[in-house]
């Protein structure tokens, strides 16, 4: 095992300085690596190239190993769904499944810290990077951080693959859903709302954390030692490396709160940022402070201990380099996939039309019957169109009697002509809509969420011809689409599916997988409800509180999704044993097909001490039955009811506004 405390006895003050600085991958960095000036590299996604920087680093006086950075969030080439719609499938397998998957793929070209999970709460669709979020609501992404730490921290071949929980913290509060804008949040809402994701994180043993671009309590995160030493460290027990997120220590001077970036980077050290990523000002004005603040030295050399622990435990002393996967890892890898795709579609309206036969006469159509692109998403690292399966393609092997036509991405008159040629004597028209992936993702926030173009208007086209519409939407956020709802016979939702969209699309279509996701953001039927999400405090006025020109109810609730199958809960009952709560019901698929059911327990306030959600989920468990079939399910909850004085409700049910209730008096 390295002895790190004798390894760093043994570092000049510019070689300390140099793990601290990661920088964005150029040729020219070489010989600084080389030098040991550099202790990360990041926008590596090539196995040639990571293979060369490390051979540098070994080179180098103290022959230190590089962490090689990627923000691999939903897969490195082969690309799974986004995290807002695998977030969707409420099955933590799968989590884990698809982030060993990515980590696997990523290894073999070099990577070696993986900046994912991404752990912020939002409730703003506007807000570009909603898809990277698991959507509104801390008990689900503090299951979702567990289990994707794990994922991507799963160790092979003497190996650990980093994982970098962020942003830490509240960056999906930023105002007005636009980003690298401030945000204003109280102590209360930081730590039940925002902390918690983290705290799971921890617990898993996430070995790194990146702050956000953010501010909390009128300080950029990036200077806060309250949030960073006494919130992180102290209080939540990281002991691992903290990383800025991309030149975020020069932000303190556009922020106003630095003079210069010598004083920036005084400000990030001391509030405990361990690395420095790309702004290069820890390389710049480090030696300088150490020489005016002698005690500076004592904080690098902390940091500098924390990187080089940290690649001690991934193993890149003894082998720094990537490794190669076996033949069958492509197979499977597509196979997973396919899987998780299938359970992060969201079926929204049916009305007894799906699943279609496979003889059926189906027109295919729309902007995005042939495009690859779309369901990438953003953030798809190193993933290419051509590796994506189309809902053509996925489509054409189910359906030998599908007839496809690609409209424009503007429709014009000779689409409709063709479309109405083609729709003579088909069963029903499938249209293929969506959202671009460029409209989300990092700093593609938007002020209009409607379907872009003129796809609602191609809808009320298609109306006209008087066939059954199934709708297949495609987007990167939450879409204002009560349009659609109206005018369509069947919504079938997915946030962006990756690689495997095609195939899993048309698999629902068939009914070879039954639908089985819940949406984890609430759909507003307009934008001025905005920001809309279930677990709100209560109103003091709750019997008035109104729009004048709308009502308050969302177009689809958090946690609501429709099956081919049809679930009953029989025999709930729920009881206080201590400060636990359990909870016992009946689940019965009432129904012919073989499905999947989110069996969800919610907590509801009564007399209260100080204002908590008007409803919260404390539980959730999906499971599979098999036609005609019943499962008795146990919950065993850890509560604290400090806040609560007289009594609670607790309600189960499919989402989280359908359920059955009983109430629990504290007396």
């Amino acid at each position: 095992m390295m002895d790190i405390n004798k390894l760093l006895k043994t570092m000049t003050l510019k070689e300390k300085i140099g793990q601290l600085n990661l920088v964005s991958y150029k040729e020219e960095i070489l010989k600084t690596v080389e030098r040991g000036e550099v202790g990360a590299v990041l926008n590596v996604r090539d196995h040639m190239v990571a293979e060369r920087l490390q051979k540098a680093a070994l080179a180098s006086p103290k022959k230190i190993p590089l962490l090689l950075a990627e923000d691999v969030i939903h897969g490195f080439k082969t690309i799974f769904p986004v995290p807002l719609g695998e977030a969707c499938s409420f099955n933590p397998e799968l989590m884990e499944n698809s982030s060993r998957y990515a980590m696997l793929e990523a290894r073999e070209a070099g990577i070696n810290w993986i900046y994912a999970p991404m752990l912020d709460l939002t409730n703003d669709p506007r807000w570009g990077r909603i898809m990277e979020t698991g959507g509104e609501d801390p008990f689900l992404n503090s299951i979702m951080a567990e289990r994707k730490v794990r994922g991507t921290q799963t160790e092979d071949s003497g190996r650990i693959t980093a994982a970098c929980a962020k942003h830490y913290l509240g960056y999906g509060a930023v105002e007005a859903g636009l980003d690298y804008a401030t945000s204003d949040f109280s102590e209360t809402r930081m730590r039940n709302y925002y902390l918690p994701p983290f705290q799971a994180a921890v617990s898993a043993g996430v070995m790194s954390v990146m702050t956000a671009f953010t501010t909390y309590n009128d300080l950029p995160v990036t200077m806060s030692s309250h949030l960073i030493k006494n919130v992180l460290r102290n209080e939540s027990g990281f002991g691992g490396l903290v990383v800025s997120d991309w030149q975020a220590i020069r932000h303190l001077v556009n922020f106003g709160v630095a003079e210069d970036e010598k004083e920036a980077g005084l400000l990030a050290i001391t509030a405990g940022i361990d690395m420095d990523m790309n702004a290069k000002i820890y390389g710049r004005h480090l030696e300088e402070l150490v020489r005016e603040n002698p005690a500076l030295l004592d904080l690098i050399d902390e940091s500098v201990l924390r990187v080089l622990e940290m690649k001690a435990k991934m193993g890149l002393f003894k082998n720094p380099f990537g490794i190669k996967n076996p033949s069958c890892f492509k197979e499977k890898i597509r196979e997973a996939a396919r899987k998780t795709a299938e359970e992060a579609i969201v079926l929204f309206k049916n009305e007894g039309i799906l699943p279609l036969s496979k003889d059926s006469k189906i027109l295919v159509t729309g902007p995005f019957v042939e495009d690859k692109n779309i369901h990438l998403g953003a953030w798809s690292a190193a993933g290419h169109p051509d590796d994506v399966v189309s809902i053509r393609e996925g489509l054409s092997k189910n359906f030998p009697n599908a007839e496809f036509h690609a409209t424009k991405l503007e429709f014009d008159a000779s689409d409709l002509d063709a479309i109405r040629e083609k729709a003579q004597g088909k069963d029903c028209v499938v249209l293929a809509l969506g959202e671009p992936r460029h409209l989300s993702g990092e700093n593609n926030c938007r002020t209009k969420l409607d379907l872009p173009h003129n796809q609602e208007a191609l809808v009320s086209e298609v109306k006209k011809l008087g066939l059954p519409i199934v709708a297949i939407v495609s987007a990167g956020r939450p879409l204002l689409i009560s349009g659609i709802h109206e005018k369509a016979n069947v919504l079938l939702w997915n946030f962006h599916l990756g690689s495997e969209a095609g195939n899993a699309l048309a698999s629902v279509l068939a009914g070879d997988a039954n639908p089985s996701a819940k949406t984890t953001v609430t759909f507003p039927k307009e934008s001025g409800q905005i920001p809309i999400y279930y677990n709100r405090y209560p109103y003091g006025r709750p019997d008035i509180v109104h729009y004048a020109d709308g009502d308050m109810e969302p177009l689809y609730p958090f946690g609501f999704g429709l099956s081919y199958s049809e679930f009953k809960y029989h025999d709930f009952a729920c009881r206080l044993e201590g400060s636990k709560l359990m909870v016992e019901l009946e689940v019965e698929n009432m129904s012919d097909v073989d499905g999947k059911e989110v069996v969800q327990v919610y907590l509801l306030p009564d007399l209260i001490r100080k204002l908590v959600p008007r409803k919260k989920l404390i539980a959730c468990k999906k499971i599979f039955l098999k036609a005609r079939s019943k499962q008795r399910l146990v919950f065993e909850i850890p509560l604290d009811l400090e806040d609560y004085r007289r009594g609670i409700t607790i309600m189960v049910g499919p989402s989280s506004i359908h359920g059955r209730s009983k109430y629990i008096s504290l007396n």
